[in-house]
């Protein structure tokens, strides 16, 4: 009957511990309440007691702490993704990018990360999709719209490792973004890596996934910092998925006509604007799906006429502006889903 107790207590704080960890992430409130399960609830007496007050503290704070650095994650909260899917989250920025990408195999990818101060939003949904950890991070080029709040994130979940693209000091605009995001990536000691042209930055053979950049290439030179934004492309067997950046038609013409580039959903450049997604780079790519990652902006974005141009295609546009956050499901094969925050 003790040892029967004694699997009850246990059980009992577990939930507890687990109850407060769901509630209130990883706060102090939630460590309250485990210290409060483990004072209050019954132990035996004496010295077989005490063992098991200190072995369950002992093993909370290490799953906890493994769970917050991204080592395990939280049985609690799993992401629901299916095997053999990938699931690309645009999600809702304003005037700004950010994609978050999840893999078959548990790996995540987090592209751009909008303006400052949607910093907290995203992170809060990274998390509420289940994940501490943030295996890849791009930053596509320094403009704030794109890397503003990716101080934030950085500061907020662990990091496995860090690209963007090669640029001359010259070019590295002076402000509070690159700052704060330079600042954050040292504190933790974070590598910067520059990816170009060629690079495999992720690839799992088992499932036949390809992530890659497809540009900037080394030696080339532009007026205009946004030709520099790193395009790449998520390749899984039958479907593809191409990220843009803000690239432009500069950009767009140094990777036409060099290969396949026929994908399934494109994230068009520039949210949109009359400056990216040329009439080559656009039948070229011949895209399904075009996601339009843009907001209340003053640019007339996204352009009219590229609007004519998609939809004279039979491409069917999404909109973050119209729909909200956009989260598209696809296998090896096709795409199963498109949910909108909005509907």
């Amino acid at each position: 009957m003790k040892i029967i107790e004694n699997l009850r207590t246990l059980l009992s704080i577990a939930m507890v511990i687990y109850a407060g960890y769901i509630l209130f992430d990883h706060s102090l409130l939630a460590y309250l309440l485990i210290a409060l399960a483990i004072t209050v609830f019954p132990f035996p007496k004496g010295k077989a007691g005490r063992i098991i007050r200190l072995l369950i503290t002992f093993s909370i704070v290490c799953a906890d702490i493994a769970v917050y650095a991204g080592l395990i994650r939280n049985p609690l909260i799993r992401p629901d993704i299916r095997e053999g899917e990938v699931r690309v989250h645009f999600i809702d920025v304003g005037q700004g990018d950010c994609q978050f990408i999840e893999l078959p195999d548990g790996t995540s990818i987090l592209i751009d990360s909008g303006v400052n101060e949607y910093g907290p939003r995203v992170v809060r949904y990274i998390k509420d999709q289940g994940y501490r950890k943030i295996d890849i991070l791009i930053a596509t080029h320094p403009h704030a719209d794109h890397i503003g709040s990716m101080h934030t994130v950085v500061d907020e979940l662990d990091i496995g490792s860090f690209y963007t693209v090669n640029l001359r000091q010259e070019q590295i605009p002076e402000s509070y973004s690159v700052t704060s995001l330079n600042r954050s990536l040292s504190k933790k000691k974070i590598k910067i890596q520059y990816a170009r042209r060629g690079d495999i930055l992720y690839t799992d053979e088992q499932n036949g996934i390809v992530f890659s950049c497809l540009s900037p290439a080394d030696g080339l030179y532009f007026d205009d910092l946004n030709q520099y934004s790193m395009i790449t492309s998520l390749q899984y067997e039958h479907t593809r998925v191409i990220f843009t950046g803000d690239a432009g038609f500069q950009a767009e013409n140094q990777i036409t006509g060099k290969g396949d580039l026929s994908t399934t959903i494109l994230k068009l450049g520039h949210h949109g604007s009359g400056d990216a997604t040329g009439f080559r780079f656009l039948q070229e790519t011949d895209p399904d799906i075009a996601v339009i990652q843009v907001g209340e902006n003053d640019f007339e974005d996204p352009n009219v006429n590229l609007l004519t141009r998609l939809e004279e295609r039979g491409t069917d546009i999404y909109r973050n502006d119209l729909e909200g956050t956009i989260v598209i499901t696809m296998n090896n094969y096709e795409v199963i889903s498109v949910e909108t925050e909005k509907q």
